[in-house]
């Protein structure tokens, strides 16, 4: 809430008309409300220095603003309630215009909740960003902004309302990392969104750095990739731009598993998909010159990729591949049953969902390998440190 400067010899000095005047422009709440306040604290603080024995009526005249207190029949004046009284009337002012701007901003935002909205960057409070929509100011978390998002004053900016809650200090959050923003943004910027031809069916994001939307078409002779990244990419460059430069994949949804995973590695080009439904686990092949694409910086865009389509998916280089096959499973399970915590029973388990070398174990995470082979992370993690170390033995460098 902005700062309410409330001079203590205001009230002494009958000064009212301008107060009032001013923490209407303020707040945005009526004066009719701030005149109900102002006589709520000046009645409390006239009760604390008088009593209660005797009726207590503050009134304030709406032509020259000077305050009538009446103790029982008898008119006091203002001055009469003493500097002290006049510091309880400013916390009590403070407090409650405090919470009548918050009631005021929870019943002007409370049905916008999933609106994308524009505002201007205030200031910052700590690492939190104070954002103005419409004079009043909302919240942007730091954990909610993006990590490029180093705004200056008076910068405008576009935000999902992720929350409105009067209880919280400011009543209105926003995000800018929700996938939900990234899908209002793009139904601003895309005819065939709002009108129904194309759906997104579902959106992954690493905020700040890719995203991924799976969108389905309702007629055959609409592209739903085109229709999103428009003409010259018009369309999704403003929604990039917006997003500080986060690259975004658009893939065309399928209910086809091995279609949508293939999809779902965009950009890197796909040879093919084996499926093991059992483990929801899916092997996939790439030529050796796009492996590095599929698996993206950092591991993001097989990250996402396993997130938009349920699958746990292993990308493999085709000279891999070539190798594996020209392997029989006697051997596989030879060379897996010589890490520690590994049966027989267990390296069978590992090839049947399409482990094929000691290498897979090593690339695996332990939450995978743990439900695999029904351990406890802590012992699928002894199995992953014990691949590394035998590669690392060999000079095989893991990624």
């Amino acid at each position: 809430m902005k700062a309410h400067f409330l001079f203590l010899g205001i009230i002494m000095d009958g000064e009212v008309l301008s107060l009032l005047g001013r923490l209407e422009r303020e707040t945005g709440l009526s004066r009719d409300k701030i005149k109900e306040v102002l006589c709520s604290a000046l009645k409390t603080a006239a009760e604390s220095k008088f009593g209660t024995a005797k009726p207590i009526a503050v009134e304030i005249d709406d032509k020259s603003g000077v305050i009538n207190i009446a103790v029982g029949k008898k008119s006091v004046p203002v001055q009469a309630l003493g500097r002290i009284a006049a510091l309880k009337v400013r916390h009590i002012i403070m407090q409650r215009i405090k919470e009548e701007e918050k009631n005021l901003l929870y019943e002007k935002f409370k049905e916008r909740k999933g609106e994308v909205v524009q505002g201007v960057v205030e200031r910052k409070e700590g690492r939190d960003f104070i954002i103005e929509i419409e004079r009043a100011e909302v919240l942007l978390p730091h954990n909610e902004a993006l990590p490029q998002d180093n705004f200056y004053r008076g910068e405008r900016i576009r935000a999902f309302v992720l929350d409105v809650n009067k209880d919280l200090e400011y009543p209105v959050l926003l995000s800018r990392t929700h996938p939900l923003f990234l899908e209002a943004l793009l139904l601003q910027e895309v005819p065939e969104l709002k009108e129904g031809i194309v759906t997104i069916k579902k959106i992954m994001r690493e905020p700040g750095y890719r995203a991924k939307v799976a969108v389905e078409s309702k007629k055959k002779n609409i592209d739903s990739v085109g229709a999103l990244v428009g003409i010259k990419g018009t369309r999704i460059k403003s929604v990039i731009k917006e997003l500080r430069g986060e690259k975004i994949d658009i893939v065309v949804y399928s209910d086809q598993a091995e279609k949508f995973i293939a999809q779902a590695l965009s950009p890197a080009q796909v040879e093919e998909v084996e499926l093991f439904p059992e483990e929801k686990r899916a092997r996939v092949i790439v030529k050796d010159d796009q492996l590095s694409l599929a698996i993206g910086k950092r591991g993001q865009n097989v990250s996402l990729a396993v997130r938009l389509t349920g699958w746990n998916i292993d990308v493999r280089p085709l000279s891999q591949a070539i190798e594996d096959r020209k392997r029989s499973k006697e051997e596989i399970i030879g060379e897996l049953t010589s890490l520690p915590g590994l049966n027989k029973s267990k390296a069978k388990k590992l090839v049947k969902v399409g482990f094929f070398s000691v290498e897979d174990i090593s690339r695996t995470p332990k939450e995978e390998l743990a439900g695999l082979l029904k351990v406890s992370e802590e012992e699928a993690q002894n199995i992953i440190s014990a691949a590394k170390n035998l590669l690392k033995g060999k000079g095989i460098k893991i990624g």
